[in-house]
């Protein structure tokens, strides 16, 4: 089992990264605007990289998140479309709380590429990530 764990801080917002085995795990906090997602996606799809010559998914924690304005949507949105490219990804688990889970309907609801996600079932919406990192691992499994 391989671990690696960065946290960073921008403007608006915070995000946590870690990598363990075949699973990106971020953590995000606060809000984001288009700066603060591009910051985002550049420190995701680093870690991608490392991941993407193997079958992989990623776990999100939306439950300390508050919300992103249009920019930050569309920065999301360009790369959950090469998500969606990448033979390699096997799925996408999004942790939302009761609170979060509005804020999550939105996001996907302005997103495109993550409507495709949830309709190609490489999407899902959880209320824990326990559940969350199983629905990933079986979805690796099926997949690969």
């Amino acid at each position: 089992m391989s671990t690696s764990s960065a946290i960073l801080n921008v403007a608006h917002g915070k995000f946590q990264l870690a990598i363990e085995d075949d699973i990106l795990s971020i953590v995000l906090r606060g809000e984001a605007n288009e700066q603060s997602a591009a910051k985002y996606i550049d420190c995701v799809a680093t870690q991608v990289n490392k991941l993407s010559h193997k079958p992989f998914g990623i776990l999100i924690d939306t439950s300390g998140f508050r919300g992103a304005t249009p920019g930050a949507f569309e920065v999301s949105n360009r790369y959950n479309k090469q998500l969606l490219n990448m033979p390699s990804f096997a799925g996408k688990a999004v942790v939302c709380s009761p609170s979060t889970s509005a804020i999550y309907n939105i996001s996907v609801a302005q997103q495109q590429h993550a409507q495709q996600q949830v309709e190609q079932g490489l999407q899902k919406q959880f209320n824990d990530t326990a559940s969350a990192s199983q629905w990933l691992r079986q979805q690796i499994i099926e997949r690969y």
